[in-house]
């Protein structure tokens, strides 16, 4: 009977550190996408040196890309439970009900980091989304220099 709180335990524990990793590799693609957004910015103001407001409106969106990308990474605050609060919680307290606690908190613990992540991820695609547009923007700004001179 004992083995369902060890392995409800173990699963929680494995889905809390699933997800923990699945923000961190966020994180390391919104920096990629962070250097990307830095290259077309100073690529396209270096090249165009024109005035028409067709050339500002995609280093704009480059920057509020730039801006929604750290939102993005922006560390955001959530509880993990130290060896030591374990120890003092749990410690007291039989196998099977503290195992089951563990899994109980454990489970809390990726709901409130699942609210997180949907966050991170919300702000990273929009900021995806403004950079792929910006750089649709700057073809067709490339192409309007090339065959209007």
């Amino acid at each position: 009977m004992s083995e369902i709180y060890e392995v409800m335990a173990e699963e929680s524990r494995q889905s809390y550190f699933h997800l923990e990793n699945m923000i961190m590799s966020l994180d390391s693609k919104a920096f990629g996408v962070i250097t990307a957004d830095a290259l077309l910015f100073s690529v396209f103001t270096y090249v165009i040196d024109k005035s028409n407001t067709l050339f500002y409106i995609a280093p704009a969106l480059i920057i509020v890309s730039f801006v929604l990308l750290l939102a993005s990474v922006w560390r955001r605050a959530y509880q993990i439970q130290t060896g030591d609060e374990v120890i003092k919680k749990y410690g007291r307290l039989e196998s099977k009900l503290a195992l089951s606690q563990l899994a109980a908190n454990y489970a809390d613990l990726e709901s409130k980091l699942s609210k997180i992540y949907n966050k991170k991820f919300g702000w990273f695609l929009a900021g995806l989304i403004l950079m792929v547009i910006s750089m649709a923007m700057e073809l067709i700004v490339f192409g309007y220099a090339i065959f209007d001179p």
